[in-house]
């Protein structure tokens, strides 16, 4: 083929397709969460709590609908008259591999930087994969857990630091009570950065997560 001679789009466009058909699908997809996201935040009411529950098997509608559970022990964060607890589901599979993996994980990175989220529920194989961030605030700074101490497996350290990140929920009547096929999951705090320590909406939405938490303990 000579210097001056076109290629034809068709043969452009199989070339693309040939080398970045992955790369395509995965953009789409991205920019399909991205854009219902957008759409859900700009219609939920503001949260005095958010949580996200990481997991890699499904859950049922009525597992993840919250609202009004946990109204005895959180307080109204931004003085709105209501007590709205926000939950958002993420599917991550053990093998995190795929289109749809890569989104998700790019979502939940993009949620672990913003900070918005403070309350994470993770199942086994999420909680062993994101342990290892530095986005979670020590649970020791938040309550007491001495009487979980004695409890194998309870509070969960990353690998060569003593520090508690996280506490397993395994035995939790509450999630019982609400239906959860499992309780083999695992409840974090986003850490609280120190311009949150000086917010008082902020630090109230912190101290609602952790009233959750410690129900869920029960």
């Amino acid at each position: 083929m000579s210097e001056n001679e076109k290629v034809p789009f068709k043969k452009k466009w199989e070339n693309y397709w040939y080398y970045y058909k992955f790369h395509t699908w995965a953009a789409i997809f991205l920019i399909f969460v991205l854009v219902v996201s957008i759409t859900q935040c700009a219609s939920i009411v503001p949260a005095d709590v958010t949580i996200d529950l990481v997991t890699s098997t499904a859950v049922t509608d009525s597992q993840i609908k919250l609202g009004g559970v946990f109204d005895d022990v959180m307080i109204d964060a931004n003085n709105d008259g209501q007590k709205q607890l926000n939950i958002v589901t993420l599917y991550l599979s053990e093998r995190r591999e795929g289109e749809e993996d890569y989104a998700m994980m790019q979502k939940m990175m993009a949620e672990l930087a913003a900070g918005e989220v403070t309350l994470f529920l993770f199942d086994k194989p999420n909680m062993e994969f994101y342990i290892k961030q530095d986005a979670f605030e020590p649970l020791g700074n938040l309550l007491d857990l001495t009487p979980y101490e004695n409890t194998e497996g309870k509070l969960l350290r990353r690998e060569g630091d003593d520090t508690v990140y996280g506490i397993s929920l395994k035995g939790s009547q509450k999630l019982k009570e609400l239906g959860f096929a499992t309780d083999d999951l695992y409840a974090f705090i986003h850490f609280i950065p120190e311009k949150s320590k000086n917010d008082e909406k902020r630090m109230a939405q912190y101290k609602n997560a952790v009233a959750i938490m410690q129900e869920l303990l029960k």
